[in-house]
């Protein structure tokens, strides 16, 4: 196997990426929308982060809770994606796009609390 390149055993885990939709734009021009779902079932692993590998990843985004590796999917974009996996939401904060040959993602997400938009 390729230097870099995930196993299939990774990714057992299913979760649905959401994209926030723009719909109109409130009474004092904020906008206002909903999260439509764009990819569903998608094959992914889920790890939450902890001890070094939290530290680590703090460094890039302070609030980091989970790191979720997925095979490559156009379109996915930190702040505007999330993921939703069994009712559970990770607000995407980080890409990272492995070698820049569209292969797989690496992703640093907060998980959202119940209630949270």
């Amino acid at each position: 196997m390729a230097k870099g390149i995930q196993g299939g055993g990774v990714y057992r885990l299913y979760a649905n990426l959401e994209t926030w939709t723009i719909s109109s734009t409130g009474d004092r021009g904020q906008p206002v929308g909903t999260w439509v779902t764009t990819y569903t079932n998608v094959p992914c692993g889920i790890e939450e982060l902890s001890g070094r590998q939290l530290e680590l990843a703090r460094q890039l985004v302070a609030s980091a809770t989970h790191r979720v590796s997925l095979r490559w999917i156009s379109g996915v974009v930190p702040m505007t994606t999330r993921i939703n996996f069994g009712g559970r939401l990770l607000k995407i904060e980080h890409v990272n796009e492995f070698d820049f040959r569209k292969l797989y993602l690496q992703l640093l997400c907060t998980e959202q609390k119940t209630g949270a938009a």
